[in-house]
């Protein structure tokens, strides 16, 4: 009995109205008002890279009170699997996501927590065959 999978809507495309997020920081920063940081990581069978930015509304990140963050994050990977007759899945995925939060600072820590929209598209190569 030969079985055949179908993709379940979810799969691809996942949006989050809500999605809150912890943070800890050391407080040695600078006084700045904008944070940009761009993330990569490389392994043998694929990459995601990221960048997001962090705004301070009262513009200092070094002093509690209201903050933004936005980021984007692309990344391809694949993984040997004997579920597929290929051997093989390849993924490719894309996230954004768009938060406001509130940051607390101690003398030495800093904390944030956030909550705001999450977007999340994945696209495996086995679900691009079967449609």
């Amino acid at each position: 009995m030969k079985r055949t999978l179908k993709p379940p809507s979810l799969i691809k495309h996942t949006f989050s109205v809500m999605a809150v997020l912890f943070t800890f920081t050391p407080t040695w920063a600078e006084e700045m008002n904008t944070q940009v940081m761009l993330n990569t990581l490389v392994r043998n069978d694929g990459y995601n890279t990221t960048v997001s930015m962090i705004n301070a509304l009262n513009g200092d990140l070094a002093k509690s009170g209201y903050v933004t963050r936005f980021k984007v994050g692309l990344g391809e990977y694949s993984y040997d699997t004997s579920s597929v007759q290929e051997g093989e899945v390849d993924v490719n995925s894309m996230s954004t996501d768009a938060m406001i939060g509130y940051q607390s600072v101690n003398a030495s820590m800093k904390y944030r927590m956030y909550i705001g929209a999450n977007y999340l598209d994945t696209q495996l190569s086995l679900f691009q065959a079967l449609v």
